[in-house]
C-alpha cells in the first residue's frame, strides 16, 4: 500500500496537482486552503476558551466529590437525559456511554440513548452533521 501511495505522489506531482519545494515534501494546493480556515478559526475563537474546555472534558468526573460514581450518577435531575454515542468513538468509548445510560436508567431516570456509526469516531459530530443537527433540533424541541 506504501508503494501505491509513492506512486501516486509521483504520479501526481509530474501532472502539476501538486508543487515541489526543495527540500520539503509536496505542497498540495489543498494545504493553502486548510492553512487559510485554520487562521480564519485562530481569529474567531480564543485558544483559551478551548483549552479550558477540552480540559474540563478531560477532567470529568460524576463521581468526583461523592462516595462512588453511581452516587455521582444519581445526583442527575433531569426530565431527559440525552446521550449520543459513536460506536467507532475511542475517545470516549460508547461501552462508557452505554454504561451512564443503564446506570441513569436503572436509578429511574429518563435516558435516551442515540448510537450512530461513523467513521469518523470521535469526531463525528463534526462531520455527520445531516444526522446530528436533525437530531439536536429534535431533543431541544422536546416539550
Amino acid at each position: 500500500a506504501a508503494v501505491a501511495a509513492d506512486a501516486t505522489d509521483v504520479a501526481a506531482l509530474h501532472s502539476g496537482k501538486c508543487v515541489p519545494r526543495p527540500g520539503v515534501a509536496p505542497r498540495w494546493p489543498v494545504e493553502s486552503y486548510l492553512e487559510h480556515k485554520g487562521a480564519q478559526f485562530a481569529d474567531a475563537f480564543d485558544a483559551n476558551c478551548f483549552l479550558t474546555l477540552s480540559t474540563c472534558a478531560d477532567l470529568m468526573d460524576l463521581g468526583r466529590g461523592h462516595a462512588s460514581y453511581i452516587d455521582g450518577v444519581a445526583r442527575v435531575r433531569c426530565e431527559r437525559v440525552h446521550l449520543a454515542a459513536v460506536t467507532d468513538d475511542i475517545i470516549v468509548p460508547y461501552a462508557q456511554t452505554r454504561e451512564l445510560h443503564t446506570l441513569l436508567t436503572a436509578l429511574g431516570r429518563n435516558s435516551v440513548m442515540h448510537t450512530h456509526t461513523s467513521p469518523a469516531g470521535h469526531d463525528a459530530f463534526l462531520v455527520d452533521v445531516a444526522y446530528y443537527v436533525p437530531l439536536l433540533r429534535r431533543c431541544l424541541e422536546e416539550p
